[in-house]
């Protein structure tokens, strides 16, 4: 008597699934750096925006410290 050999042939696409290469993620978002630039002021604005407007002051002394944080370079 002959015996037939039976291969799966879900075992014949197994390895070209597996070779192919991982896709490389994409970044859609923006970087710090790259949206924000320093805030640079004279001495007579930051006391008109002390007495007119310290949230906005405030913003963008914590916006210089995250720009200092990540390293930004100015352009």
């Amino acid at each position: 008597m002959m015996r037939l050999l039976t291969i799966p042939v879900f075992s014949m696409f197994l390895p070209i699934g597996c070779s192919q290469p991982e896709p490389e993620p994409v970044v859609t978002e923006a970087f710090f750096c790259d949206v924000e630039e320093k805030r640079e002021f004279t001495q007579e604005e930051i006391d008109w925006r002390a007495a007119n407007a310290p949230w906005n002051l405030s913003r963008d002394f914590r916006t210089n410290l995250a720009w200092e944080r990540e390293e930004c370079e100015d352009k």
